[in-house]
């Protein structure tokens, strides 16, 4: 469906919908209930060597989408591999990781254009369990979806350094206007150096305003989706936060419709 239109979009903006109510609750994400194989048929998991290192999204048969600082201290020598087609951490086919993209703009410790590519060694075959994510739409800017519900899932932490997810966790959250997270942010020692133009365009603030909701440590460049019309798109790359679900601080995500032209170009460039 072709939502590249104000009139088509906005239409449909209202019709997104909740993560299923008959998954079991568990306390992973933070306030997360635990998702069946093949219910978020995207996600995958990225390991250095053989240790967990941050999630991601299937966006093609060959590429992953994830978050640039989840590379901050790779070395030249390390080597990357992803599991897919699992509820389950450690588990689930693996593919190595034949190049890792990181976006030309990123320039840690500064958190803008927090966005990387995994190009795999080798395609993926999709199944029942195993789907790309759709990518936002130009449309799909912060602004345009403040008050949606939007779904992040990944193997993350239950709370501020607490025990990573052995299963994979999704919970919904709500799109809250950037003015809310720059206020916020902004008191928080060192943001002239993390983020000194403030939480703008190329970012989404997304949770709730009294916490309780939230991606935490691990859920790293998870998929942030949002539901329109029975598509699945993502508008967003878990980045960064203030502890996890606190007050004032909802997450932080990369907005993948400011980079949908970098990824495809990527994208077309392998195919061609």
């Amino acid at each position: 469906m072709d939502l590249e239109s104000d009139d088509q979009f906005h239409s449909l903006l209202n019709r997104s919908t909740n993560i299923g109510n008959s998954r079991t609750h568990a306390q992973r994400i933070v306030s997360g209930v635990s998702v069946a194989i093949g219910e978020i048929p995207w996600i995958v998991s990225i390991y250095l060597r053989d240790s967990f290192t941050c999630g991601g999204s299937l966006i093609s048969n060959r590429f992953v989408l994830t978050a640039a600082h989840c590379f901050n201290n790779a070395k030249s020598s390390d080597w990357f591999y992803i599991r897919y087609g699992s509820n389950v951490v450690h588990e689930g086919p693996a593919v190595l990781v034949k190049r890792v993209i990181l976006h030309p703009n990123y320039k840690p410790p500064v958190i803008y254009h927090d966005i990387a590519l995994l190009e795999l060694a080798q395609p993926i075959q999709f199944s029942r369990h195993v789907q790309p994510a759709c990518l936002a739409t130009t449309q799909m800017y912060s602004h345009n979806m403040i008050g949606m519900k939007a779904t992040v899932s990944g193997y993350g932490d239950s709370n501020f350094e607490g025990k990573q997810s052995d299963f994979l966790q999704a919970v919904d959250i709500r799109v809250i206007e950037n003015e809310f997270c720059d206020k916020h942010y902004r008191r928080l020692a060192h943001a002239d150096e993390k983020f000194r133009y403030g939480i703008g365009r190329t970012l989404i603030c997304a949770g709730y305003e009294h916490g309780k909701k939230d991606a935490c440590q691990g859920d790293s460049g998870g998929p942030l989706t949002l539901q329109i019309a029975g598509i699945h798109y993502q508008i967003g790359i878990v980045s960064f936060g203030y502890r996890c679900a606190q007050p004032d601080f909802p997450g932080i995500y990369t907005a993948v419709s400011h980079y949908r032209h970098w990824i495809i170009n990527h994208l077309q460039s392998q195919t061609g």
